[in-house]
């Protein structure tokens, strides 16, 4: 069959079914061949409240049982004490005050625990048991007034030359960033610091005083005047350069022992006679020597005041700072305007000669900040003192 054939048939066959109508299709007989075309509707089941009735009866018996039941006086009056004791309890557990509620003047005493006031962001001071003190000042400067025992005070780290003061009798400590304790008694007071340093001075004085370095613990008199002979040997101890109390004697050498023993050509054995040594040269070589040693072991004891003055502290403080601030501006990198700021403490030491013997950073600041500071603190030089004195101080800086 050729291609015209087949095509003149396909159009044909194509006219005859247009002109036939479409045949018309049974939907719900082909629904029921298929599967799962009708789902069968199941009836709900009535809910049963019976577990719930017999709870209910048993709960009920019990009370019945209760009620029926013959009472101990003693037992009932016990129950209610124990009740009636219950806020009491909770009271003496309460052992943190929120310092921002009191108002100046008020007065704070610990029973058998101790207690806490909390100022948030500036300081927190905890009386012994069976303690009181008073709030005397907010602000700024937080001031509390001991009138019995013993206050511990942790004071948060500050820029501030002071921001907290504890007065004594007649006594003043007060400080930055530290954390210390004060106690008061019928002969004096005694203050101990554990971290960072304290001003002790006349309570009608403020910034003038002995400052107090951690670790230091040290007793004053009812006025502010210190107590020399308190002074810890503990401490002295630390001190480099101090002898320690109790040394034990250093022991002659071998030659000394010979020298001691041993005849000397021109003297005559156990005449004890210094002229017999070597004539009146010798007793005189002899008496300077004497008279020198004395001068010299003087001169190995390290001069100058034990401590700084409050004023070289801040002023050391400052130079050390602006050091800082200004080594993290030219090291550190930065792009596109971002401002870059971090928080960190910095602890410095001293030589006794006024120059700084270190500088350390928590958390550290990068290699290259630190590599900055380190080469400029050569420059740095503040007040002599015997030993030296460290200081720790948390700052901001920025680039």
């Amino acid at each position: 069959m050729s291609p015209e054939r087949i095509q003149r048939a396909l159009l044909e066959v194509t006219r005859e079914a247009r002109l036939e109508p479409a045949p018309e299709i049974d939907w719900e007989a082909i629904e029921e061949r298929l599967p799962m075309t009708r789902v069968r509707t199941l009836p709900p089941h009535a809910r049963s409240y019976r577990p719930l009735l017999l709870a209910a009866a048993l709960c009920c018996a019990a009370v019945a049982l209760f009620v029926g039941l013959p009472r101990d006086p003693a037992a009932s009056g016990s129950l209610g004490g124990a009740t009636a004791a219950l806020p009491a309890a909770r009271a003496a557990l309460s052992t943190e005050i929120d310092g921002s509620k009191l108002a100046p003047g008020t007065r704070i005493t610990a029973g058998d625990m101790a207690q806490s006031v909390v100022h948030r962001g500036h300081a927190t001071w905890t009386l012994a048991p069976r303690s009181t003190g008073v709030l005397v000042a907010q602000g700024d400067v937080l001031v509390i007034r001991l009138e019995v025992g013993s206050v511990t005070s942790r004071v948060v780290k500050s820029s501030s030359v002071e921001t907290f003061a504890v007065e004594a009798a007649d006594v003043r400590v007060a400080a930055h960033g530290t954390e210390f304790v004060v106690t008061l008694a019928p002969d004096g007071v005694s203050v101990k610091v554990t971290e960072g340093s304290v001003l002790v001075g006349p309570r009608d004085q403020p910034g003038v005083g002995q400052l107090l370095l951690s670790p230091a613990a040290k007793q004053f008199t009812l006025g502010g005047t210190p107590v020399e002979a308190d002074e810890s040997a503990g401490l002295d101890a630390l001190r480099p350069g101090r002898p320690r109390t109790g040394a034990a004697p250093i022991p002659e050498s071998p030659s000394d022992k010979a020298g001691a023993g041993a005849p000397t050509p021109g003297t005559t054995p156990g005449s004890g006679s210094i002229a017999s040594v070597g004539g009146p040269k010798a007793k005189a070589g002899a008496e300077a020597a004497s008279a020198a040693e004395p001068t010299t072991a003087a001169s190995n004891e390290p001069t100058g005041p034990e401590h700084p003055t409050a004023a070289g502290i801040e002023s050391a403080t400052a130079d050390v700072v602006k050091l800082a601030a200004t080594c993290f501006k030219q090291r550190t990198a930065t792009s596109d305007g971002v401002r870059v700021m971090a928080q960190t403490t910095i602890t410095f030491r001293t030589l006794a000669d006024g120059g700084v013997r270190s500088i350390d950073f928590e958390p550290p600041l990068s290699p290259w900040v630190q590599a900055c500071v380190k080469i400029g603190m050569g420059g740095i030089h503040t007040e002599s003192t015997r030993y030296g004195f460290q200081v720790s101080r948390t700052v901001n800086v920025e680039r």
